[in-house]
């Protein structure tokens, strides 16, 4: 079970936004200028880092959650709410300072995600944060790799890898059912789809 708990923590999903914005800012078929890019990665650090881990210590200090991993639905809620404010605002954020949606699309679909499973809580729904970031990074760098006709084979089979390895740890230690962990999958996958058609077609 320590195994599990270990991929739990060192996998959190705190952790893929930066790290998947780092990716993208390497495969994406144009440059920003180095000033661009160093604000892109504080600001991802900071804001989809720094302060919700910051923001969940003092959730935890004052009694209103338990642990990092959120174990019951009564203490996702108010993290949730914190989580679905801060994706919107970064979007927004990337979308002033670029020009270009492609790095804040990564950030609105979190959003959206996140929200969809905000409303999953109030059916007593507790669907895994922790395959919704797998799933988001993924259907993100899918609408990326049918955008710009890039092949990103390997970034696909890390995330399915890590899919498999996240699910079944965070299923043995029974913080989700099999249900649970593919619900969240599947809503990361689909909000960045969801997502570029309202930004691109709408």
């Amino acid at each position: 079970m320590k195994f599990y708990r270990f991929l739990s923590y060192v996998f959190h999903p705190v952790l893929y936004p930066l790290a998947s914005i780092f990716l993208a800012l390497h495969i994406l078929p144009y440059f920003f200028p180095e000033g661009t890019v160093k604000y892109i990665y504080l600001t991802a650090f900071i804001g989809g880092v720094v302060f919700p881990l910051f923001s969940m210590w003092i959730f935890k200090a004052n009694g209103m959650i338990s642990s990092f991993l959120l174990p019951e639905i009564r203490e996702r809620k108010y993290p949730f709410l914190l989580f679905i404010f801060l994706s919107y605002l970064l979007g927004r954020l990337y979308v002033r300072v670029t020009g270009n949606p492609d790095v804040a699309l990564y950030f609105y679909s979190g959003s959206l995600g996140i929200f969809i499973l905000f409303e999953l809580l109030l059916s007593r729904i507790k669907a895994s944060m922790h395959t919704l970031a797998i799933g988001t990074s993924l259907g993100y760098f899918l609408v990326i790799s049918a955008e710009y006709r890039i092949n990103i084979l390997w970034i696909f089979a890390i995330l399915i890898l890590l899919f498999a390895l996240v699910g079944y740890a965070r299923y043995r230690l029974k913080a989700h059912s099999i249900a649970e962990v593919i619900t969240g999958f599947v809503v990361g996958l689909l909000s960045p789809l969801v997502t570029f058609v309202l930004l691109f077609w709408l």
